[in-house]
């Protein structure tokens, strides 16, 4: 049988089925690029769930074994106390609470004597964490009392002017001259004992740090 003859219309037919399987074609390409792309979001919106989420258990975890610091050494189990710590600083670092027991260690080696430990601790949190104002001056202040506590009150004195020097106007400035002041005068340092009650005097005159620097300096 001879071939059939197209005609122009079947031609036009043809050639509207081959634009719809090739716009087929294109849709499920674009649909596998679209779906996949939906997939790689999906699946980086889980990782940041994720990630959160284990950020969060992991700063209850830190807070619960904060709690555990704290209950040890109100039973008097110090050296119980100081493992938790050192457990909370390695295993939480980062968190608020591990910021707090990086400064409670600091207290802790302190209180054994081991300066070296403590001054390593109190350095941590001023390096790494630094954001509470309370804690900041404490372990500043910590850094000055192991100079103090091994005799050299010059740089324990220095270490208190240079936080009332990087923190200036606000109150622990004026508490940390107090304890500058009173280092020069264990260092027989009368002069810069005096010069350091008067800089309270002047830029915190409105302090009760103020009042007392008064008192000192008219016993000297």
């Amino acid at each position: 049988m001879p071939a059939k003859k197209l005609t122009k219309s079947d031609l036009e037919e043809d050639r509207f089925v081959e634009w719809i399987l090739e716009t087929a074609d294109f849709v499920r390409d674009r649909m596998r690029v679209f779906v996949g792309g939906l997939v790689a979001v999906a699946a980086v919106a889980l990782i940041v769930v994720l990630v959160l989420r284990s950020q969060e258990e992991s700063k209850l975890r830190a807070a619960g074994l904060l709690g555990d610091v704290m209950i040890a050494e109100t039973n008097g189990q110090y050296d119980e106390g100081v493992r938790l710590c050192e457990q909370l600083v390695k295993e939480y670092a980062g968190t608020p609470a591990a910021g707090q027991g990086v400064v409670l260690l600091g207290n802790r080696y302190f209180a054994q004597a081991r300066y070296a430990d403590a001054q390593h601790q109190y350095d941590a949190y001023l390096d790494s964490y630094g954001d509470q104002e309370v804690l900041v001056y404490a372990a500043w202040s910590g850094l000055a009392a192991c100079f103090e506590a091994q005799g050299d009150f010059e740089k324990a004195a220095g270490k208190y002017q240079e936080y009332a020097t990087t923190h200036a106007g606000r109150m622990p400035a004026a508490l940390a001259l107090l304890e500058a002041a009173r280092c020069y005068r264990l260092a027989g340092d009368g002069g810069r004992q005096k010069a350091t009650l008067e800089r309270i005097v002047k830029e915190y005159a409105d302090s009760p740090a103020a009042a007392k620097a008064l008192e000192a300096i008219a016993l000297l």
